[in-house]
C-alpha cells in the first residue's frame, strides 16, 4: 500500500492517541493524574515514533507497529526507570495490540482505505 504523506500522518496522529488512550485507561486503575498518564504513554508513544520512521514504506504494517510499540515501549520504560513487571508487559502486548489494530481499521474506513 502507497498512502500518501497526510494520509502516513492521520495513521501516525491515530496510533499516538490509540497509545494515550492505553495510558489512560492503565493509569484510570491507579488514580489518574497527567503525570503518571505521560509517563505511561512516553516510552510507548516514542516507539510508535521510531517504528513510523522505520515502517512507514510498509505502514500499515499494524504488525510490525505493534511488536515495535510494545517491545521497544517496554525497553524504554526500563530505560526511564518505570521498571519492569511481567503482567504489565503482558497487558501492554495485548492492550496496545488490540488497541492499535482497531485504531488502523477505524482510520482506514474513514480515510477509505483498502488494507491487505
Amino acid at each position: 500500500m502507497n498512502l500518501s504523506t497526510p494520509h502516513k500522518l492521520i495513521v501516525l496522529g491515530m496510533d499516538l492517541l490509540a497509545i494515550l488512550i492505553f495510558a489512560v485507561i492503565g493509569r484510570a486503575s491507579h488514580g489518574l493524574n497527567l503525570l503518571g498518564i505521560f509517563e505511561t504513554a512516553l516510552p510507548f508513544m516514542v516507539a510508535a515514533l521510531a517504528g513510523f520512521f522505520l515502517f512507514h514504506r510498509w505502514l500499515p504494517a499494524w504488525l510490525a507497529q505493534w511488536l515495535i510499540v510494545a517491545n521497544l515501549g517496554m525497553a524504554l520504560r526500563i530505560l526511564l526507570g518505570g521498571g519492569f513487571a511481567a503482567s504489565f508487559w503482558a497487558v501492554a502486548l495485548i492492550f496496545t495490540g488490540i488497541i492499535l489494530g482497531t485504531s488502523r481499521f477505524i482510520t482506514y474506513k474513514l480515510l477509505s482505505i483498502e488494507h491487505s
